[in-house]
């Protein structure tokens, strides 16, 4: 048997330049309204529970 865990983090930039590494193709900052198209729909749900400000964890 397995389970995902998955833990999400809120951040805020502060300043600076988003930059790759060998594992990364493109990075970017988009408002939740906004998300690029290709995004995976479980993303999709953690950007939406996390725009729920709710303090408990959401367990699904």
């Amino acid at each position: 048997m397995w389970h995902y865990v998955n833990a999400c983090f809120e951040c805020a930039a502060r300043g600076g330049e988003l930059r790759t590494c060998d594992e990364t193709l493109a990075l970017g900052f988009f408002p939740p309204g906004r998300l690029p198209r290709g995004l995976l729909s479980n993303h999709r749900i953690r950007i939406r529970d996390a725009c729920a400000r709710r303090v408990a964890p959401f367990v699904r």
